[in-house]
């Protein structure tokens, strides 16, 4: 599929169908190019964009401010504007630097729990697409209880065993959101 840039993204074959026309290219030159994201523009713009788009759905006030503040770093706005534009699928923010614990990539702007229950056709929807492009979208930490069919987890950049990595209180935690964590 071609973002609105132009540039190449992975679609998972369930995802396809939603977007017109269905082009998957796996491109290994593009990908590694493409590394951090795959929309086109500078960071103040995709602050805008995002907030203008009507995909995106946040809870607080806080998070709005997150965002215009600078306190999300470019990488996770980046695949946000992606999520929202390129694989056109509701993003339900429950928590993101302002509204979470100290301590983890939320604090230091660079993850967002994203409000799906496991098991629903669009919470695996969005964490394929997530997992497809983790390497574009330089994706860290990816948790999900159960994982989409077909995935993993992702841990420290790599695919991983879910329990064996994060543990079973961590699991246990991520039944009703999709956790999702940049790299710088």
């Amino acid at each position: 599929k071609k973002g609105r840039d132009g540039t190449t993204i992975e679609m998972p074959q369930e995802c396809e169908s939603r977007l017109n026309p269905p082009e998957a290219v796996n491109d290994p030159e593009t990908e590694a190019a493409d590394a951090g994201g795959d929309v086109a523009g500078a960071d103040a713009e995709l602050r805008e964009r995002l907030l203008a788009n009507d995909r995106l759905k946040l809870l607080r006030p806080c998070q709005k401010t997150d965002i215009t503040s600078g306190a999300a770093k470019e990488t996770l706005i980046r695949l946000m504007v992606a999520v929202v534009e390129n694989a056109q699928i509701n993003l339900p923010i429950t928590a993101f630097k302002c509204d979470h614990d100290p301590g983890t990539l939320h604090e230091r702007g660079l993850a967002i729990d994203i409000g799906y229950f496991a098991g629903s056709a669009e919470g695996n929807e969005l964490y394929k697409f997530l997992y497809a492009n983790r390497t574009k979208f330089k994706i860290d930490e990816l948790i999900f209880n159960p994982p989409a069919p077909g995935t993993q987890c992702v841990g420290g950049g790599k695919t991983v065993n879910c329990v064996g990595y994060y543990g079973s209180d961590t699991m246990a935690a991520h039944g009703n959101h999709i956790h999702v964590g940049t790299f710088p």
